[in-house]
């Protein structure tokens, strides 16, 4: 028996669109992380800029593998500090642990030109990769 790659798409519903006749599905792809984001020793106790898209996209932000020079928990927010702002917050983290965070399809920022921004609940730098996608 010979092996083959095969290449399974999966696609979810994320709604319904109304039609003439009757209601069609909205289908959503699955997304495939294509930017990585080097986030290297940033120090984290203030709100700092770590995705900054490219002119014109609006950032997915699906994941992160990270570790932290001293215990704390890091949240993420869209283009700045405030309320209404949180895209995702770790649990408490122990210095130079390795995490990984895994955001599935993404969480989507809520404008076009918006940059991702972290900050720490402690004093402590930041290092690892943020990826996701442009769109």
């Amino acid at each position: 028996m010979s092996s083959q790659n095969v290449a399974i798409k999966v696609f979810k519903s994320t709604g319904t669109t109304t039609g003439n006749a009757a209601s069609t599905p909205k289908i959503e792809g699955l997304r495939v992380p294509d930017v990585f984001k080097d986030v290297n020793a940033v120090a984290g106790g203030s709100i700092t800029t770590v995705w900054t898209p490219t002119s014109g996209k609006r950032v997915v932000f699906m994941g992160l593998t990270v570790s932290v020079s001293a215990a704390c928990s890091l949240l993420f927010e869209d283009n700045s500090a405030g309320a209404g702002n949180f895209v995702f917050r770790t649990p408490k983290l122990l210095a130079d642990t390795p995490y990984t965070f895994d955001l599935g399809n993404g969480v989507a920022l809520s404008a076009v030109d918006n940059v991702l921004k972290v900050t720490s609940s402690a004093a402590a730098n930041i290092t690892g990769t943020i990826y996701g996608v442009e769109l």
